[in-house]
């Protein structure tokens, strides 16, 4: 990817999208092919245990819990728990996953009309 990405835009190299696409083209049928080479159905990421407690801080509340303090904020159970307490719903999640949809769908768009640009300026 960073190979494609440095013909694609000239960083050390010559601008070349022919040899860029090259790149990427290797780059996803490399990630591609680890991803089939897991289980049936591709590779996923392991499932983390929860406990109802640990939405909540821990047994003993949050701050007091060993659930809830140190290393153990940065599990994902945890996360959720300090989450919702802040009032954080499924809804501004999905809010936010939409926003940061759109603003990659516009940097691909952006992408996109470089590539198609430089590409007509290659030929003239």
């Amino acid at each position: 990817m960073a190979l494609g990405y440095r013909y694609w835009t000239g960083i050390g190299t010559l601008d070349s999208c022919d040899r860029a696409l090259s790149w990427y083209g290797s780059a996803a049928e490399q990630a591609m092919a680890k991803y089939l080479s897991g289980p049936p159905g591709g590779r996923s990421l392991p499932q983390t245990a929860t406990r109802l407690s640990d939405l909540a801080g821990g047994i003993y509340g949050p701050g007091a819990s060993v659930a809830s303090t140190g290393l153990n904020t940065q599990r994902p159970a945890i996360k959720a728990g300090i989450a919702r307490a802040a009032g954080e719903t499924w809804e501004d999640v999905l809010e936010y996953y939409l926003v940061r949809y759109s603003l990659y769908r516009i940097n691909h768009e952006h992408l996109l009309n470089r590539m198609h640009s430089s590409m007509q300026n290659a030929g003239k």
